[in-house]
């Protein structure tokens, strides 16, 4: 193998970077992150390597995503054929289900960048949107309020095993290469929903390494560093942490470095109480998201859990 053509989001860069290392005599032709793409001359340029290069891998993209004609699963497979590879995009949103991106009322991404953003980025804490919105007078809550409210509902375990099944389901739409990945719920501890840790990016390079290029598994060359560090992580705070753990009766004897990090209640309490303040200033952004699927979670996981405190009062 000379020569490979490598295509998807963000996360193209960690797997250029695995295989730079583990493959050092193959050329990469590297198409930008699809968020990154500038104009469709980019996408020519990189397609134009298709007669010269082995096999390309890609996480497959909607056709004509941001408005490139020459952009898509279908595209590319017409240029390359049976030397196109899909791998999936390792998406998992089991420990972060009041997370995500939040949108414009004209249906934009708000980003950091155009918009100025939360601390985090071009992330949002839909919970903190929903305890603005609602008329608990969310500064006065304290922690054993929110621990009650994961503690006494399995709404936490009910949104964990739900992304842990879509999770599932997108591995199994890209086989024959990849299988559902036998790992620990604590794999997918991430710096955020799509910036996932290198144990869960090595369950997958593996699977690429074996399946793909056919190579022995004791070859393996495991990512020895986290390509996704130096991003903003998005906190997991215990309660949902401790309660995700259980699910499938999967349970860490330690929970990894990565998930000692995270799992800080109060450390998320004063981020969660910033973000609050950052709605009061932008209100535009609340009520822009209020049919948002993840501000309707937060706003049931808010009323549960307010719900069993005043039973508890009584």
């Amino acid at each position: 193998m000379k020569k490979l053509m490598l295509a998807g989001n963000c996360q193209v860069a960690a797997l250029q970077q695995w295989l730079a290392k583990a493959l050092p005599n193959v050329e990469l032709v590297t198409l930008s992150a699809y968020h990154l793409i500038r104009d469709e001359g980019e996408i020519s340029s990189w397609l134009s390597h298709a007669d010269t290069s082995d096999l390309a891998l890609m996480i497959p993209v909607k056709s004509g995503y941001r408005g490139f004609s020459n952009l898509g699963l279908e595209e590319f497979q017409r240029v390359l054929g049976a030397r196109l590879i899909c791998y999936p995009n390792l998406h998992s949103e089991i420990f972060f289900p009041f997370f995500g991106y939040a949108k414009t009322r004209e249906g934009r991404t708000i980003t950091n960048s155009e918009f100025g953003g939360d601390q985090y980025g071009d992330y949002h804490d839909f919970l903190a949107m929903a305890l603005f919105s609602s008329s608990l007078k969310p500064w006065k809550l304290n922690r054993i309020r929110l621990r009650l409210a994961a503690l006494n509902t399995a709404l936490i375990g009910k949104l964990a095993s739900n992304a842990l099944r879509e999770s599932d389901s997108r591995m199994k739409a890209i086989s024959p290469y990849f299988d559902i990945m036998k790992t620990t719920i604590d794999a997918h501890f991430g710096f955020s929903f799509n910036h996932p840790n290198s144990t869960l990016l090595n369950e997958l390079y593996k699977s690429i390494w074996c399946k793909v290029f056919r190579f022995s598994e004791t070859s393996f060359m495991p990512l020895d560093f986290e390509p996704f560090g130096d991003s903003v992580p998005l906190p997991v705070p215990d309660f949902i942490a401790h309660r995700v753990r259980s699910i499938r009766g999967i349970l860490a004897t330690q929970p990894s470095s990565i998930a000692r990090d995270f799992m800080s209640l109060p450390n998320y309490e004063e981020r969660l109480f910033r973000s609050l303040r950052y709605y009061q200033n932008n209100e535009w952004v609340v009520s822009s998201n209020t049919r948002h699927p993840k501000f309707l979670r937060a706003k049931q996981f808010i009323r549960l859990g307010w719900g069993l405190d005043q039973a508890q009062a009584g």
